[in-house]
């Protein structure tokens, strides 16, 4: 019921954190890999993994709810980010 102040509380830096390992995840694959499919694949990937492991764990682990705000907050940005990154790969090609 409180998602949209979780989100706000937490959402400024999962989305910081999302968008910076997309970048980074990119720019690495720059160095390892020489094909524009595969380094554009490494960044979606990166982008996206670890939100759903996240909210797992942090259930399993933690028996208050405090403890998943920020995880559940990075799994929904996690998926925007991510699908505004695949909309602005599909546009450039």
């Amino acid at each position: 019921e409180n998602i949209f102040y979780y989100l706000s509380e937490a959402g400024v830096l999962v989305f910081i954190l999302n968008i910076v390992m997309i970048l980074f995840s990119y720019n690495i694959a720059k160095i390892f890999s020489s094909n524009l499919k595969q380094r554009k694949c490494i960044a979606i990937e990166c982008g996206l993994q670890n939100g759903t492991l996240a909210v797992f764990v942090a259930t399993q682990i933690f028996n208050e709810v405090i403890y998943m705000i920020p995880t559940a907050a990075y799994a929904l940005i996690m998926y925007l980010t991510s699908f505004l990154f695949i909309y602005i790969l599909r546009r450039s090609t």
